[in-house]
Parts: structure tokens; sequence; C-alpha cells
């Protein structure tokens, strides 16, 4: 199942959390800006990348 966390979530974005970036691009008309989190571009996986998350689960799984 964490392998498909990281699947399912590895494209994520989210609008960004700029005030005044929305603003403009409503006024504009144009599509809000999007970002990708920090946890999901480094945080999250891919399994097999020192430190993320995806790989500790891993890990912890196989010990156990």
């Amino acid at each position: 199942m964490n392998l498909d966390l990281w699947n399912n979530n590895k494209d994520s974005k989210v609008f960004t959390p700029d005030p005044i970036a929305t603003k403009n691009a409503m006024n504009a008309n144009t599509a809000i800006p999007q970002i990708v989190p920090l946890f999901i571009s480094s945080g999250l996986g891919p399994n097999g990348t020192a430190d993320t998350m995806i790989s500790d689960l891993d890990n912890g799984f196989l010990i156990t």
C-alpha cells in the first residue's frame, strides 16, 4: 500500500496559497496558479530514495 500512496499522489498539485497571484489570475480570467507541495516533490517518495516516507515505511516493514 505504501507504493500505492506514492503512485496515487506523486503528480498532485494544489492551487497556490498566494492571495495576490490568485486575485491577479481571477481578474485576468486566467487559470489560478498551481504548485507542487514540497512534501510530494521531495518527502513522499519514490521508494528507494533516501529519507523519503515511502522508503522509510518500506524499510520498517522489512524489519518487522
